[in-house]
C-alpha cells in the first residue's frame, strides 16, 4: 500500500492510496486535507487578529488619566461655555460634566462670576 497517515491532534488522516472501504481516490483525500489545513490556518489567523484588536482597545482605554486644572472665569463665561471648551469623550454628556464641575467647586447652581477661579476636570492620554 502506498501513502501514510497524518496525525492532527486526535485525528488520523490517511493520505496516499485510495480508501478501501469507501473507494475514495487519493487525489480527493489530498484535496480534502489541503482544504482542511487552509481553513485551519485561516481561522487561526482570524482569531489572532481578533485578539490583537481587543488588546489594542483595552490598552488604549487603560491609558486615560484624569487631571484637574484651575481657570479664571472671564467676562461672558458660563458653566455651559466652559464645559463645551474643556469636556472630553470620557464624559457621557455635557450635563454630567457640568454636574462634576459644580460638585468639585461646591456650587449650588450654575452661576459663576467674572474673576472667580474654578477647578475643572479633564482627561489626557499623557501621564504627568
Amino acid at each position: 500500500m502506498t501513502g501514510g497517515f497524518l496525525y492532527l491532534g486526535k485525528l488520523f488522516v490517511r493520505i496516499g492510496a485510495a480508501d478501501k472501504k469507501s473507494g475514495t481516490p487519493a487525489k480527493i483525500q489530498k484535496k480534502f486535507l489541503i482544504c482542511f489545513i487552509i481553513l485551519a490556518v485561516f481561522f487561526l489567523i482570524a482569531f489572532r487578529i481578533f485578539l490583537s484588536e481587543r488588546m489594542n482597545t483595552k490598552a488604549a482605554e487603560a491609558h486615560s488619566y484624569k487631571y484637574y486644572t484651575t481657570i479664571q472665569v472671564e467676562k461672558g463665561d458660563s458653566l455651559w461655555k466652559i464645559a463645551r471648551t474643556y469636556i472630553t469623550d470620557d464624559y457621557t454628556d455635557l450635563n454630567a460634566y457640568i454636574r462634576e464641575v459644580r460638585e468639585i467647586n461646591r456650587l449650588t447652581d450654575d452661576q459663576i462670576r467674572y474673576g472667580q477661579y474654578i477647578t475643572i476636570p479633564y482627561y489626557s492620554d499623557q501621564y504627568y
